[in-house]
């Protein structure tokens, strides 16, 4: 009897979805809302969590398709930051302690919210994911006991806490209120860009400061999907044009490498697509779960959303601060080849959400000298950080990719380095 009750609960907490569809169940249940309600929240919960998986699969085979490659042809190691595909990972080896540490994450975020002078509520349900999952996979291969989950799940609360609160005031500063705040690990680099905007840069006297061609780029890059499928096109047709004549050719089965790139791209840009489309289905179905419970329990709350919320007050910032830091992250690649043997292949989805992000804060700040500059600084850092984090990854094996923003990498090292 026993062991079919440590069976079932093995299989409970231990397969991702289900015990992610129970949170959420538990969640609607005590905010009150109908049955019916809770039942679709629940299963949608559940179907993102399936979607995600399968979306990071499909990345995943596209991104070691264009590791495989750069290390052919140039004869290094290459990593992408890419936080879903390496979540989904840790997900496959660590199921039941990340869902575990997300619980315990939680609560403690609620404590503090609760009886703390920090009012946050971290409402980005996917981070959560990817910082728990930062913790387990560095923590959980040295086997130091059951207090591992208690260490990780702490680490997430505070984190969860601390990380709205570091740059509040620099998003009252561009959205003029204190009715929202950014819920989004990277908020050591929002805070640098915060921080060397106004050390380094006077206010502008003039609102716009573009020129008229870089706001031509403007309607062109307004559909995630299309400026992902492009990029992504560019790297896999850069890779396989100077891959011809090598050993990596039987990855192009017997096709044109210019079919290859095509390929590789669109099954790239439909992973991220099933990703996105199962991370909004997930945070759509467990954001009302957590307000509902918050709102009642927590008195004087401030709600933390995901980092584009601030995209619409500097669109523009966004896309160029996205293509400044992107272009710094090719130009530190190739400056890795000559210097050393493991490299970072610079991820669009960083680049383009953390540095969009990055490049609206500087630029509401300070204007687009302070853009240019301050985006340029956070490409340089979402090159440089994977490479000391990538050792502590080690027991998830050869996986091509690793976490991709500021917090995550500072966290997983600053864990590693204890741990060891």
């Amino acid at each position: 009897m026993t062991d079919h009750i440590e069976s079932l609960a093995k299989g409970l907490i231990g397969e991702p979805a289900i015990f992610l569809g129970l949170v959420a169940c538990m969640g609607l249940l005590l905010a009150r809302v109908r049955l019916m309600r809770v039942l679709n929240g629940t299963i949608k919960v559940m179907v993102g969590v399936v979607l995600l998986q399968l979306g990071a699969s499909a990345a995943g085979v596209a991104l070691s398709n264009l590791a495989v490659l750069v290390q052919d042809r140039f004869q290094v190691i290459g990593y992408i930051p890419h936080n879903e595909a390496v979540t989904a990972l840790v997900q496959i080896n660590y199921g039941r302690e990340v869902a575990i540490t997300v619980v315990v994450g939680v609560i403690v975020h609620l404590l503090i919210a609760r009886f703390t002078p920090i009012k946050y509520v971290f409402l980005s349900g996917h981070h959560v994911l990817f910082m728990a999952a930062v913790g387990v996979a560095v923590v959980l291969p040295a086997q130091i006991g059951w207090w591992q989950y208690l260490l990780c799940g702490s680490v997430l609360g505070v984190s969860m806490s601390l990380s709205p609160a570091l740059i509040q005031r620099y998003v009252k500063q561009v959205t003029g209120d204190e009715k929202v705040a950014v819920a989004h690990f990277n908020s050591v680099g929002y805070f640098l860009a915060g921080c060397l905007s106004t050390a380094l840069f006077k206010s502008p006297k003039r609102k716009y400061l573009f020129p008229n061609i870089v706001r031509k780029l403007e309607p062109l890059m307004q559909d995630h999907l299309v400026v992902i499928c492009a990029f992504s096109f560019l790297l896999f047709f850069t890779a396989a044009f100077f891959s011809v004549g090598t050993g990596s050719n039987d990855l192009f089965a017997g096709q044109p490498f210019f079919i290859f790139a095509v390929v590789q791209s669109l099954w790239f840009t439909a992973g991220m697509y099933s990703i996105l489309i199962g991370v909004r289905m997930m945070v759509a179905e467990i954001v009302p779960a957590y307000e509902g419970v918050s709102a009642k329990w927590i008195k004087g709350s401030i709600p933390a959303i995901d980092a584009p919320v601030l995209f619409p007050f500097a669109p523009l910032a966004a896309i160029v601060g996205f293509l400044v830091s992107f272009g710094i992250g090719v130009l530190t690649m190739f400056a890795m080849m000559t210097l050393q043997y493991t490299i970072i292949i610079p991820g669009i989805i960083p680049h383009f959400f953390s540095s969009g992000t990055v490049g609206v804060i500087a630029f509401r700040l300070r204007g687009a000298k302070a853009l240019f500059f301050v985006c340029a600084v956070h490409g340089l850092l979402l090159s440089l950080l994977p490479l000391l984090l990538v050792p502590y990854l080690a027991d998830l094996g050869y996986t091509r990719t690793t976490f991709a923003d500021t917090d995550l990498q500072l966290i997983g090292i600053l864990l590693g380095w204890l741990i060891q």
